[in-house]
């Protein structure tokens, strides 16, 4: 929970952590520009070279001021630099990653969204078959239903199909893309540990 007033060690330690990358990681100008425009941000958009920074956990905290984290003060987006923007998502057509050895109700959870989709292609289930339909694009979902991992001294996130597919897979194809939504249902893919701080 990061509502304010939580009382558990988790939040504790969240809150310190949220604290000390405002401090470090966002200068003096930027914090009272924040403090002077607050009342009348509706919504924030992040917008970077490299998305991995945790802006959301950033909590700004300067003297009696003191509002929480970013991510309950308002709605927040993110942006890439490089990245067109679109004004609408094409949900078709509609591919789904399904490798062998993938959580049993991962099955259910396919077809269910086959059917909501009309979709008639064939899963995903390897990393060579992955790469292909990332190499051509043209596709309007790309959704991820499998076993996933996080290291935080190895490479990172990971996606465990035949072979792992790391995001570093992504880099040379995206100019192929239109403006899929990709929906990843996989352990570990809700975000990166940042910090050692034992949550």
């Amino acid at each position: 929970e990061l509502a304010k007033g939580g009382g558990t060690d988790t939040f504790r330690d969240l809150q310190n952590e949220g604290v000390r990358l405002w401090r470090e990681m966002v200068p003096d100008a930027v914090h009272q520009q924040f403090w002077e425009s607050r009342h009348r941000i509706g919504q924030l958009t992040i917008l970077t070279d490299d998305d991995a920074f945790p802006w959301e956990l950033l909590y700004p905290r300067d003297g009696a001021n003191d509002e929480c984290f970013l991510a309950t003060q308002f709605p927040m987006t993110r942006r890439i630099h490089g990245f067109r923007r679109r004004l609408r998502l094409d949900g078709r057509p509609a591919r789904f990653v399904l490798p062998d050895g993938a959580p049993p109700r991962a099955h259910d959870e396919v077809s269910e969204l086959r059917s909501l989709f009309g979709a008639h292609d064939p899963d995903v289930s390897t990393l060579t078959d992955l790469r292909s339909l990332i190499d051509l694009g043209g596709f309007g979902v790309l959704h991820f239903a499998c076993h996933g991992s996080f290291s935080r001294t190895g490479q990172g996130p990971r996606i465990l199909l035949d072979r792992d597919f790391l995001p570093v897979e992504l880099e040379a194809s995206r100019d192929n893309w239109g403006a899929p939504l990709v929906f990843l249902n996989a352990c570990h893919s809700a975000g990166a540990r940042y910090s050692c701080i034992g949550v």
